[in-house]
């Protein structure tokens, strides 16, 4: 009878355990942060010593580029612009999305000085007949963030940060928007440093707007001038964890 009792708070002992884990495994379920960064990826740039879209394996050439060290310290891992001979080809036609009702942009970026003038980072607009921008975004001359985007009420919706970047210094840009969300959100090293709500995201696209380009707005003469690495399009909201976890 004693064998029997034991028996039992033995087993009971077993499953209230096995109850308990389950628990846990729920709870730690629900707190593990949802990161699917592969999930949506519709441009992807490792530039691992070639400009090649890794996700349908689509290079692009490279003009007047090279590549350099990245992040880690490893040579030839990150796209380098500086040449003021001309603008950067290498991404041309490469549109980072916006205007879609979702979607969001990941890029490391390292400028070498703001000394000479704004270092543009993605252009979509006729740059020559100087019509307004579908989208402009640049670091200014003093080391802020500027973000502009055409409506479709042709009115101009622009996010101007305080100083975010410091030359020579390797850091995380990541804005993403949503029109069900109503809003457009800028991270610089993985912090919210601005954002703008909207009725609509998608900016007023005419037909003669073609010019598409990465690290320079050659119509007006601005190169970018330092590095860019692990540059990221997706076509969906990354969520707060999968931000923190692209500025690592």
């Amino acid at each position: 009878m004693k064998k029997i009792f034991t028996y039992r708070i033995i087993l009971s002992t077993l499953l209230m355990s096995a109850a308990a884990l389950t628990g846990c495994d729920r709870q730690l379920s629900e707190l593990t942060p949802s990161i699917k960064l592969e999930q949506g990826l519709v441009y992807h740039f490792p530039f691992d010593g070639n400009s090649t879209n890794l996700i349908n394996n689509e290079h692009y050439e490279i003009i007047n580029d090279s590549y350099s060290a990245d992040r880690f310290g490893e040579a030839n891992k990150a796209l380098s612009l500086g040449c003021k001979c001309g603008p950067s080809k290498g991404l041309s036609g490469v549109d980072i999305g916006l205007g879609k009702e979702e979607g969001a942009t990941s890029v490391w970026v390292n400028f070498n000085s703001f000394n000479d003038s704004d270092h543009p980072l993605f252009f979509k607009g006729d740059q020559y007949n100087e019509l307004p921008a579908s989208y402009y975004i640049f670091a200014t001359i003093d080391g802020a963030f500027f973000f502009y985007r055409d409506d479709p009420n042709n009115d101009e919706k622009a996010i101007i940060t305080e100083k975010v970047f410091e030359p020579k210094k390797w850091h995380h840009i990541l804005f993403r928007w949503s029109d069900s969300k109503k809003i457009v959100e800028i991270f610089v090293d993985g912090i919210i440093v601005g954002s703008e709500a909207y009725a609509t995201a998608t900016p007023n696209d005419r037909e003669e707007r073609t010019d598409i380009a990465y690290g320079e707005r050659n119509g007006y003469g601005f190169y970018y001038q330092g590095k860019m690495d692990d540059l990221r399009v997706y076509d969906r909201w990354l969520n707060d964890d999968e931000v923190a976890a692209l500025a690592q």
